[in-house]
């Protein structure tokens, strides 16, 4: 049997031969292969020939080059169809299947993120299937969390929920949160501790990164967003310090000013005229005596009978959580120099 293509006689083949049949199939690929095979004077300007076949963009038959493009996971050469390699992506799934579906069921493939607090996180596994609702099934699912993750992760986890509920209730930022959570794992490292002392602690966490921050609280704020006692409170701020060994700025009068504006509604002049007042009040000395919530109640009530604002006593001291009688001892001790203080406000 006589073979030929395009033009070029191929090897005849006159029984079924194994070694004949492959001889020919050789003979056709190499004769299919040679229009591509060009000398450098019949290059062709569009599709020039490459002799590096190590060319992530070059197809390593025809050698052409910018031919090889992906296409439904496959390396596949635009010029001769062949395909090159296949493309095996090994990255998360994070297609979201159940977008377009009428299901309630979450059909995510990945699991959380990987959390540097908790790294057993982002190895958690989630049993999926038919009776997902069941009773085997859900607790299939908590031994599986119980195992993955380890008792002072578990604890952790449930510390960060805290902070996470108080941190959203009391619009604390989410950046002071991460700060404070990074600060409990530090110190639940070095001290264990148990009842109203643990939440005194987790407490301090938030008081102290809201001073890292430059957005500081007051402690009796902070005890009563986490229910607990002042002096215990203050017990667990010393606590912190010892542990961590670290040394925090004092808070200023001039911290306040803007959140607690903010909280009365005031305007952008009255907040900057508040600010004034309480600098020149600080150079002046006359605030020594006076925590900073208790200066800042003062020269509140000051610029709003200055000003005729028109803010009360008590809903000063209810935004300040400062009591009215010590806004009055304030307010009585620099009314005095109100010429001074308010002087080009």
């Amino acid at each position: 049997m006589d073979v030929s293509y395009d033009g070029l006689e191929l090897e005849s083949v006159d029984e079924f031969e194994p070694e004949a049949v492959a001889r020919m199939f050789e003979q056709f690929l190499t004769a299919s292969r040679a229009p591509y095979n060009l000398s450098r004077s019949e290059e062709c300007a569009e599709h020039p020939v490459v002799e590096d076949v190590e060319d992530d963009d070059a197809c390593v038959h025809c050698k052409m080059k910018a031919s090889v493009h992906l296409e439904d996971g496959n390396y596949v050469c635009t010029h001769c169809n062949t395909v090159v390699q296949r493309f095996l992506d090994h990255s998360a799934e994070w297609r979201y299947y159940g977008h377009d579906d009428t299901k309630t069921a979450d059909p995510a493939r990945c699991g959380p993120p990987v959390n540097e607090l908790m790294p057993s996180m982002g190895s958690i596994l989630t049993a999926t299937g038919q009776f997902r609702g069941s009773i085997g099934s859900k607790m299939i699912r908590k031994y599986q969390m119980w195992n993955a993750m380890t008792y002072r992760e578990r604890s952790l986890y449930s510390v960060c929920d805290v902070l996470a509920v108080s941190a959203t209730r009391n619009g604390i930022q989410p950046v002071i949160l991460e700060e404070a959570k990074s600060m409990y794992k530090r110190i639940s490292e070095l001290k264990i501790s148990r009842g109203e002392n643990r939440q005194a602690i987790i407490a301090s966490c938030i008081y102290m990164a809201c001073k890292t921050n430059g957005v500081p609280r007051s402690i009796k704020e902070i005890a009563e967003m986490f229910n607990v006692r002042v002096h215990c409170m203050t017990k667990a701020c010393k606590t912190f310090q010892d542990l961590l060994n670290v040394s925090v700025v004092s808070s200023t009068p001039i911290d306040f000013v803007n959140r607690f504006c903010c909280k009365l509604n005031a305007t952008e002049t009255f907040s900057m005229t508040c600010r004034a007042v309480i600098t020149k009040a600080c150079a002046m000395e006359l605030l020594a005596e006076y925590t900073p919530p208790s200066a800042v109640a003062g020269c509140i009530m000051l610029c709003s009978d200055a000003m005729s604002a028109g803010i009360s006593k008590k809903r000063i001291a209810a935004v300040c959580q400062i009591s009215v009688v010590t806004i009055s001892k304030c307010y009585k001790h620099i009314r005095p120099f109100a010429d001074v203080l308010l002087d080009g406000k």
